[in-house]
C-alpha cells in the first residue's frame, strides 16, 4: 500500500519564506543532510523534479529562494529531522506552505503501510512552530492511503 502525505501551513501575513526555513532550523528540522548539503530544485526546473545538491551558506540560500519565488517558481527544498530520520519536502509558493511526508514518514504503529501519525508531527512541527512565534493562521493534514 502506498501513501501521500502533506500537511498545508497558511499565514496570517506573508512571511518571509527563509525566517520560516531558520524556524524550522530551531525546532530541530535542517535544510542541510549529515554531509552539510541542501537538497532543491534549481531554477527553471519545469516539472522535471530534478533535484540538485549543493553547499550553500544561509546568505546563498536565502538568495536562491527569493529569487524562485521571485521569477513565480515554487520553492522545494527538503529538510530532514535532526532527532530521528524523518524528513519532508517543503514546497512554498506565495501564500502558503505544504510540506509532503513523503522521506521516512512518520507512521502510527512505525509501520509504513499504516496512516501517518499526525500527532507526531504535531508534537515535533505544529505545536514548536507556534512556540517559537510563528503567526499561523491555518495547518491542515491530508493522508491518501
Amino acid at each position: 500500500m502506498s501513501c501521500s502525505a502533506l500537511i498545508e501551513i497558511h499565514f496570517y501575513k506573508p512571511v518571509e519564506i527563509f525566517d520560516i526555513m531558520k524556524l524550522f532550523e530551531k525546532i530541530n528540522w535542517s535544510y542541510r543532510d549529515t554531509s552539510c548539503l541542501t537538497h532543491y530544485l534549481p531554477i527553471g526546473d519545469t516539472d522535471d523534479f530534478n533535484y540538485k545538491t549543493a553547499e550553500f551558506s544561509d546568505e546563498e540560500l536565502k538568495c536562491f529562494v527569493n529569487e524562485k519565488l521571485k521569477t513565480d517558481n515554487t520553492v522545494f527544498i527538503e529538510f530532514f529531522y535532526t532527532k530521528g530520520n524523518e524528513g519532508f519536502t517543503m514546497c512554498v509558493d506565495k501564500e502558503k506552505i505544504v510540506l509532503f511526508l513523503s522521506n521516512n514518514r512518520h507512521c502510527l504503529q512505525n509501520v509504513r503501510e499504516k496512516p501517518t501519525d499526525y500527532g507526531w508531527y504535531s508534537k515535533n512541527i505544529i505545536v514548536p512552530l507556534f512556540n517559537a512565534g510563528a503567526k499561523i493562521a491555518t495547518y491542515s493534514f491530508d493522508d491518501t492511503l
